[in-house]
């Protein structure tokens, strides 16, 4: 019998399946390490856009603005969410005031009464009625900023109520009557037509420029 032709030499089998061991476990050496270092970059960038996003939110909403000097600045929007500070100065007189009145309670005739009451100081009354939604407060009273002197000297006619701005409306007024609201005065509840200085500042109130 003949022996077979061209078979390797146990020796030869033994080395190149040593070879093939040493190639298998260095490609998943490679593919170890460059899982790990994939791994690492991902988190570094994931851990980049938290950054970015923690940063860019109080610009997004309007919080902060992008400062021209040394410091943070509050944006227009975000100081008219915050109540304004009393204007300084004296107010005026009421009988250049229009304001609308608004029932926001669950009283009837609210808006109604306290608009006859407001005209006793010769306050023009725009729209009369009901709300479209209800206000659990006392009475709140929005304006733009060209309006904020009159709607101070109005507030001092609304006992409890808290000034707001709405940065669209101009010079319009709007009383909002809610719940708490304890009824407006007049000139015959007061015995006179002084009603005094603008109501305290309320605490953290912000200065519209």
């Amino acid at each position: 019998m003949s022996e077979p032709e061209n078979l390797p030499a146990l020796g030869e089998m033994v080395m190149g399946e040593t070879d093939s061991q040493q190639s298998a476990s260095g490609r998943a050496r490679r593919r170890r390490y460059m899982f790990a270092r994939q791994t690492v970059l991902l988190g570094w960038i994931v851990l980049g856009m938290a950054l970015v996003a923690v940063v860019a939110i109080p610009f997004a909403t309007g919080i902060l603005t992008l400062p021209f000097g040394d410091s943070f600045t509050l944006s227009e929007e975000a100081k008219a969410k915050a109540p304004p500070c009393a204007p300084s100065g004296e107010p005026v007189n009421l009988k250049t005031v229009k304001a609308n009145i608004l029932n926001g309670s669950s009283r009837n005739g609210l808006a109604r009464e306290t608009a006859d009451r407001l005209k006793t100081f010769g306050v023009k009354v725009g729209t009369v009625g009901n709300a479209a939604d209800s206000y659990a407060g006392a009475a709140r009273i929005t304006t733009g900023k060209e309006g904020l002197v009159k709607a101070f000297s109005l507030a001092r006619a609304l006992p409890d109520s808290d000034v707001r701005v709405d940065l669209v409306k101009g010079s319009e007024i709007t009383v909002l009557l809610g719940e708490q609201f304890q009824g407006a005065l007049s000139k015959e509840i007061l015995g006179g037509d002084e009603l005094g200085k603008y109501p305290e500042s309320p605490e953290n109130c912000a200065t519209l420029d």
